[in-house]
């Protein structure tokens, strides 16, 4: 199974708060498991990928009792012309629960990139009026 390049970028920007901030080690990521952390970044992966605008996707561990869930809470096109969604994610483990929100946009040869600056287009001001 490939691990997606949105699903990796959301695994990075876990662990490297985890990794590089003592005051983390307790954190959620710091609980995960490397299969707990498998199961996350596949799910990310099928609801990326998913049609469906609010497509949503859960996981679960039962060896570790860790598990999450994942959801697209909203989809828009990028003033670069890039297909972006805004993704949250749940992530609990026997003794606590977090959320984070995600931007990502699909680039063409890239994948879902995280992009937190990714606004959506604005409507051309200057076209003229649709005429009834």
């Amino acid at each position: 199974m490939r691990m997606g390049i949105a699903a990796a970028m959301v695994l990075v920007t876990v662990l490297a708060g985890a990794g590089n901030l003592s005051f983390l080690d307790d954190s959620i990521a710091s609980k995960f498991k490397e299969q707990d952390m498998k199961l996350l970044m596949e799910s990310v992966d099928k609801v990326l990928d998913s049609a469906d605008p609010r497509a949503r996707g859960s996981w679960s561990n039962a060896k570790t009792g860790n598990s999450g869930e994942v959801a697209v809470t909203g989809q828009f096109t990028s003033a670069d012309g890039h297909a972006c969604k805004n993704l949250d994610v749940l992530s609990r483990t026997p003794s606590m629960q977090g959320r984070a929100n995600y931007v990502l946009c699909q680039v063409p040869g890239r994948g879902w990139l995280l992009n937190p600056q990714a606004r959506p287009a604005q409507a051309d001001a200057a076209a003229p009026p649709k005429q009834k």
